[in-house]
C-alpha cells in the first residue's frame, strides 16, 4: 500500500508546483516589461497618442528703422498712417538677422507699397491684425534666409 500511495503525487505538492510556474511567469513578464519602459529611454507612452509640440520659439526683433508716415488710399479726405514696428524671427537664424540689415531698405519699401494701398476704414483693430498678416508676406517675397513669424505695432495712429 506504501507504494501505491508513492507513485502519486500529492496534492500539496501539485498546488505548490503551479504556485512556482505562476511566479515565474510573473518575474519574466515583470522583468520583460520593465525591459521596454527602461530600453525607451523615458519615450514610452501608455494610452492615447498626445501631440506634443516643439521648444517655443525664441524671437529675436528687428526695427525697421524710423516711423513710417503714409498718406492713405483714400479718395474722399486726406489721412495717413503712422507707425513704427518690429519684426520677430528665429533667434537661432543668424543668417535672416544678417539679411533684414542688409536689406532694411527694400524692407521699408515694401512697408510702404502695403500701407498706401490701404484705407483708413480697413485699419480697424481686425484690419490691424490682417495688415500684420499681409505686411509678413509682403516682407517675406524679399528674404530668402528665412521668414519673419511675426510683425509688432510699437505705435499705430491713423487720422
Amino acid at each position: 500500500m506504501s507504494e501505491a500511495v508513492k507513485g502519486k503525487p500529492k496534492a500539496g505538492n501539485l498546488f505548490k508546483i503551479i504556485i512556482i510556474v505562476l511566479l515565474a511567469l510573473l518575474l519574466i513578464g515583470a522583468a520583460a516589461f520593465a525591459g521596454v519602459i527602461l530600453g525607451s529611454k523615458g519615450n514610452f507612452k501608455v494610452g492615447k497618442t498626445v501631440a506634443t509640440s516643439t521648444q517655443p520659439l525664441e524671437q529675436a526683433y528687428f526695427q525697421t528703422g524710423e516711423e513710417f508716415t503714409v498718406n492713405l488710399a483714400d479718395t474722399d479726405t486726406k489721412h495717413y498712417v503712422k507707425t513704427a514696428i518690429y519684426l520677430a524671427y528665429d533667434k537661432k537664424n543668424k543668417a535672416l538677422g544678417k539679411e533684414l540689415t542688409e536689406n532694411v531698405e527694400a524692407i521699408r519699401d515694401a512697408v510702404i507699397s502695403v500701407l498706401r494701398s490701404k484705407k483708413s476704414t480697413e485699419l480697424t483693430p481686425k484690419g490691424g491684425e490682417d495688415l500684420k498678416k499681409e505686411l509678413m508676406d509682403r516682407i517675406d517675397t524679399v528674404l530668402t534666409k528665412g521668414r519673419i513669424s511675426n510683425v509688432y505695432y510699437d505705435s499705430f495712429i491713423v487720422q
